[in-house]
Parts: structure tokens; C-alpha cells; sequence
């Protein structure tokens, strides 16, 4: 009986009390012996040292009663829930279902096909001891960055790259995808740098936590979507202020838009037709097509989640295509007038879509332009490595894609089987009556 449990809380537990634009107050509590996070409602946290233990849920749902004149059992019970599956319980949470299902297939052929899909989807490969050494580095000098003179420097020189390098790509210096007269140094070089740059990224959001004052609690190399990159977590961040979880999200990029600048004036100062200026062009190249997908706020990176903060909207990608696939066409058809936050939803949820349909068209312009010459190069090159590696990188771009490809279907016979499931009842009833 749920009612009859009686939910003991683990010691330590650390609570930050925040709140909203709107001065609406919410508890964020961390477990550190598990390193879980929780929002909680300030009445709900207000439970959280009656549960020692001694106290059932239906004692529990008195005393809310008695602060809040509301019946909230439903409330509690899935308080007490929740609790336990985040680890803040004494009681470990247990999956019942999840339980009874690997019991009763094991370990079949198809359940390895699917844990080896995931290791290739996200893998992580944790490094220790790296929350001390962005220590060191943000106490070094790399807190320089945070102040308002960086700033506006970083600021002016991330306009200047830009204009600097769209004339590099004007005079044609360098070429693009080539370096050393090859493709395929030039693919090699890109996949490097980019590792790189991905890295310093990572370091970015890792400095920012310690200007934060928080703890970067894991970090690593990771595969994810077959291609190597490394990570860190920066989720204690919810336990500092929202100006402070702002900062981590742009710190990231902003890594990138100094590094984006170095690379551009190196550029412009070394010896025309060296391999050190098209190697930094490539750099900078790597670095400002980062910086654009990280700061657009329409794909699920930081700007997506600098947004979200501003605007204090969770799951806003996942609401918004909910509303344009649904309740948005209905209202359109009635002529039903929308609120703001309904609006809001529709514009960025249609510009999300025409987003994604400009990526689709934007990678089949530049395999018009340069993807087909660099596999006709290195196919024709004859060398068996070269092509090895080919073949390799395209089964890295093609799985993702046939992986979700095969979601999408799934999800289509889902639908089409429940359709034809409830045409088939009504039928039946039809010709029943």
C-alpha cells in the first residue's frame, strides 16, 4: 500500500532556493553522494524533513492538508516517487516492469543488436581529476574572460574574424577542403580540428562552472554518433543562480569565438601559400561553422539552452512541435485566437522546421558542389586505406540517418495500427447493429 510507506530521506542533501523572472520561488536539492538534481515546489520541499522515517504517506498528506487545506494524495504519493527515483530515498527505486522484461527475453540476439546501436549512438569514456585542473586554469588568469572588457573585446573581434575570413574565402588563398593539394588531408585535417575545437569548447563550459563556484563532476572522451568528442558535465550548475547557468551555456561558444579570431589573424599575417596559414584558415573555418550551429538557438545546443533559460520554458522544442502538430491547426481552422506563450510556440516551432529543411538543403548543395569530387578523388586514388576509411566515414553519416529513419517508420505503423485497429472496431459495429 502506498499510502502505508514511510519515505526516509538521505543525509547531505543540499538545497539552493531560487527564483523566476516572474519572483516565483522553486528549491533545486542535490544528492552528492549520487550527484542527482530536483526541482522541487517550496511546498513540497517543505515535506522533505518530515521524511525521516517515522511519518506514512497518509500522515504526510494530513499535515499538507493541514498547512494547505488541499487533498493532494495523488500529489504526495508521486512525491514520495520521485524522490525515489532521483536517489534522494533511503529505499531504492525499483523498475518492475524493466525487471520482468529482461527475466523473461534475456539476452537475445536483438537485445545485443540494440545495445550495440547504443554504444555507437553515445559512449562515454570518463577522465578523472579534470574538476582541479579547471581549477588551476580558471585561478591562472582564464577568469580575465569574465569581465566586461573581454567582452567587448571578444565581441569586436568575433564581427572582425568574420568579415576577415568571408574576404579569405573571396580571394581564394586557400582552398576550402584541400590542404596539401589532397581531399583527403583535408577531410583528416577537418575531423582533427574539430575534435579539438570541440574539446576547447568543453573547456570553455568547464572554466565557466568554476567561475560559478560549482563543481564539474564528470568528464571525458565520448563517441557519439560514431564520431569521437569530448564532454563535460556541468549539471551542478543547477544549484548556482540563473545569471550563473546563463554564463556556462555561452562560455562554450564564446571559447570558440576567440578561437575563431586567433586562427583569422594568423590567416592574415602569414605568408600567402603556406601550409601554416591554410592550416589555421581550415582552423578558423572549423571554428565559426561551430560557433554558428552552437550559438543558433533553434537546434538543441547552447543557444537552444541559453533561450530556454531566458525565457524559463523547459522542453521548449519538444512543446512547440507538440503545438504545431496539434492544437495549432485546430485553432487556425476555427479562427480561435492564440495567447502569447501559443505564439510563441508556433513561431518557433515553424522556424525550427524551416531550419532543419535548410540544413537538408544546405548538405545537398555542398555535396553538389564538393562531396562528390572528394569520394571520386579518394576512390580513385587506389590506395585500400583510403578507401577503408571512405567507406568508414560513410557508414558514420549513414547510420544515424537509417537509425532515424527506422524511428520514423516505427512511429508511422504505431500510428496506422491503431487507426486501422479503430476502424475495424467501428466497422464491427456497424455491421453489428
Amino acid at each position: 500500500m502506498p499510502t502505508e510507506e514511510r519515505p526516509r530521506a538521505v543525509d547531505g542533501i543540499e538545497a539552493a532556493h531560487q527564483t523566476t523572472r516572474a519572483g516565483e520561488p522553486y528549491v533545486v536539492i542535490h544528492n552528492p553522494a549520487t550527484h542527482t538534481y530536483l526541482k522541487l515546489e517550496p511546498e513540497d520541499f517543505d515535506l522533505l524533513p518530515l521524511m525521516d522515517g517515522s511519518r506514512t504517506v497518509k500522515e504526510l498528506v494530513i499535515i499538507y492538508y493541514q498547512r494547505h487545506e488541499v487533498l493532494a494524495l495523488p500529489r504526495i504519493a508521486g512525491l514520495v516517487q520521485l524522490l525515489k527515483d532521483h536517489l534522494f530515498l533511503t529505499e531504492p527505486p525499483l523498475d518492475a516492469y524493466a525487471e520482468l522484461g529482461s527475466r523473461l527475453h534475456g539476452a537475445d540476439a536483438q537485445g545485443l543488436l540494440a545495445r550495440i546501436g547504443r554504444g555507437f549512438l553515445q559512449t562515454s569514456i570518463p577522465l578523472p581529476g579534470l574538476d582541479g585542473t579547471v581549477g588551476r586554469i580558471y585561478r591562472s588568469g582564464a577568469w580575465v574572460f569574465f569581465t566586461r572588457p573581454a567582452f567587448i573585446a571578444g565581441a569586436g573581434l568575433g564581427i572582425l574574424s568574420i568579415a576577415l575570413f568571408i574576404y579569405e574565402l573571396e580571394v581564394l588563398r586557400y582552398p576550402l577542403f584541400k590542404f596539401g593539394g589532397s581531399y583527403l588531408q583535408g577531410f583528416l585535417l577537418l575531423m582533427l580540428l574539430d575534435l579539438v575545437t570541440i574539446s576547447i569548447h568543453e573547456l570553455g563550459h568547464a572554466v565557466a562552472m568554476k567561475h560559478a563556484g560549482r563543481w564539474v563532476r564528470r568528464s571525458g572522451l565520448m563517441l557519439y554518433y560514431g564520431m569521437p568528442c569530448a564532454y563535460v558535465d556541468t549539471t551542478d550548475i543547477w544549484m548556482a543562480p540563473r545569471r550563473e547557468r546563463l554564463i556556462v551555456s555561452f562560455a562554450g561558444p564564446w571559447t570558440g569565438v576567440w578561437l575563431g579570431a586567433a586562427c583569422t589573424l594568423a590567416v592574415l599575417f602569414l605568408p600567402h601559400g603556406s601550409l601554416a596559414g591554410a592550416f589555421f584558415f581550415s582552423w578558423a573555418f572549423v571554428a565559426l561553422l561551430d560557433n554558428l550551429f552552437n550559438f543558433c538557438p533553434l537546434l538543441e545546443l547552447d543557444g537552444y539552452y541559453l533561450l530556454v533559460d531566458l525565457v524559463e520554458k523547459p522542453m521548449l522544442r519538444a512543446r512547440s512541435f507538440a503545438f504545431v502538430r496539434g492544437e495549432l491547426w485546430r485553432k487556425l481552422w476555427t479562427r480561435e485566437k492564440l495567447e502569447p506563450e501559443e505564439r510563441f510556440f508556433a513561431f518557433f516551432g515553424v522556424a525550427s522546421l524551416a531550419w532543419s529543411a535548410l540544413e537538408i538543403y544546405l548538405a545537398v548543395r555542398v555535396w553538389e558542389l564538393r562531396g562528390a569530387a572528394i569520394v571520386r578523388e579518394v576512390w580513385s586514388s587506389g590506395q585500400w586505406w583510403a578507401r577503408l576509411l571512405l567507406i568508414a566515414v560513410g557508414v558514420v553519416i549513414a547510420l544515424p540517418i537509417a537509425l532515424a529513419l527506422r524511428s520514423l517508420l516505427l512511429h508511422v505503423l504505431a500510428w496506422a495500427r491503431v487507426e486501422l485497429g479503430w476502424l475495424r472496431r467501428r466497422t464491427g459495429a456497424r455491421v453489428h447493429r
